[in-house]
């Protein structure tokens, strides 16, 4: 869109709306180039950013699902003074904000994929 007026296309002897409009036109798409090639540069650095750091933990519990058992068995296991990590398929599960306000980290996902183990 930047290449107006060498040769390809020519606003020279058009009329000053039409100039105007053309300008735009290159501003507009130097814009979204610049705008393209920001965001692939910063993008996985706000992803770096806005994703809640992995907790390398050792010697915890992985508690598979928080619905009434699940939550049942997390206040036991607290009790027993053991470190607790849920995994829990959905985020708006029955039990997800209490666990969250008694500071237990809670992975939302399915236990089924390993990708969700690493997390």
């Amino acid at each position: 869109m930047t290449t107006v007026g060498y040769g390809d296309f020519n606003l020279k002897d058009d009329g000053p709306a039409l100039k105007i409009f053309g300008s735009l036109m290159m501003l507009a798409g130097a814009a979204a180039i610049f705008g393209i090639i920001t965001d692939l540069l910063l993008s996985s650095r706000l992803q770096e950013f806005l994703t809640p750091r992995r907790r390398h933990m050792r010697n915890h519990v992985v508690l598979c699902g928080l619905g009434n058992i699940g939550f049942r068995v997390l206040e036991h296991l607290r009790k027993l003074g053991e470190t607790v990590i849920i995994v829990e398929k959905h985020e708006d599960g029955n039990f997800v904000k209490q666990a969250k306000a008694m500071k237990v980290p809670v992975v939302i996902g399915d236990i089924r994929f390993s990708s969700v183990l690493e997390m």
